[in-house]
C-alpha cells in the first residue's frame, strides 16, 4: 500500500508537461515462486524495452541539439 502513496506522490511532483504511463502496474497476485520468477523476468525485459527507448529519445534530442539552425533572412 505505501508503493501506491509513493507512486501517487511521484505523479503529483512530476514536471509539467511529462507523460505517465497510462496504467500502473498492479503487484503480482500469486506467491508461487514459480509465477514470481517469470513474472520479474517480464518486468526485466519491459525495463529494457523502456531503457532502450530511453537512450533511443535521448538521442535524437542531442541530435536536434546539434543542428545548426537556418539563418534569418
Amino acid at each position: 500500500m505505501a508503493s501506491l502513496q509513493i507512486l501517487g506522490q511521484l505523479l503529483l511532483d512530476r514536471a509539467p508537461g511529462a507523460q505517465i504511463s497510462p496504467h500502473p502496474m498492479a503487484p503480482h497476485p500469486s506467491s508461487d515462486p514459480k509465477d514470481l520468477v517469470f513474472h520479474m523476468q517480464e518486468l526485466c525485459n519491459d525495463m529494457k524495452l523502456l531503457a532502450f527507448d530511453l537512450q533511443d529519445n535521448n538521442r535524437l534530442i542531442e541530435r536536434l541539439h546539434r543542428v545548426p539552425s537556418a539563418p534569418d533572412v
